[in-house]
């Protein structure tokens, strides 16, 4: 140990959190410096609650008008979820898919169901590897019932990556 209680390298880690970084404070005998953490997420702590979901019935010309009305305060918007009224996710409506049907034409007739997900558990690694593999731009999260908990947003999993980047 060095002067201070500090350890003899003439480190000492605070466990002072920076809220603006999310880093740790670290002493280094002169002056203290952020150090960034690298935790480990799991996918329900990259999710984002605000995305678009409908109604299997919910038609072309519904879906449109609603994702006009609540553009602005959408984090997704790629596509819209279709559930049921247990918030079992059913389907995906891309947005070109959506601009392309009929307007009356429900969601069921348009909707693909072969669906990518992850469970709330997933850790990150994982995101990113079915990012990468699928070329997504949102990823659904869903409970072992298959209810929908929150979306991945491909900028989530850009800002994972950032660092490495450097």
């Amino acid at each position: 140990m060095g002067q201070n209680g500090s350890p003899a390298s003439g480190k000492m880690w605070l466990g002072l959190r920076d809220p603006c970084q999310s880093s740790v404070l670290q002493w280094s005998g002169k002056r203290m410096s952020p150090v960034l953490i690298r935790h480990k997420k799991t996918a329900s702590e990259l999710i984002t609650t605000a995305y678009l979901s409908v109604t299997p019935e919910t038609t072309a010309e519904i879906a449109i008008t609603r994702l006009r009305e609540e553009a602005s305060h959408l984090r997704i918007n790629h596509y819209i979820y279709v559930v049921n009224k247990e918030n079992v996710l059913q389907g995906v409506v891309s947005i070109r898919g959506l601009l392309t049907a009929q307007p009356h034409q429900p969601l069921k007739e348009i909707w693909t169901q072969r669906l990518i997900s992850v469970t709330p558990e997933a850790n990150q690694k994982e995101v990113v590897e079915i990012f990468r593999k699928y070329r997504l731009q949102a990823l659904p999260v869903l409970d072992k019932g298959h209810h929908l908990k929150g979306v991945i947003r491909f900028q989530s999993v850009f800002e994972i990556l950032r660092p490495k980047i450097r």
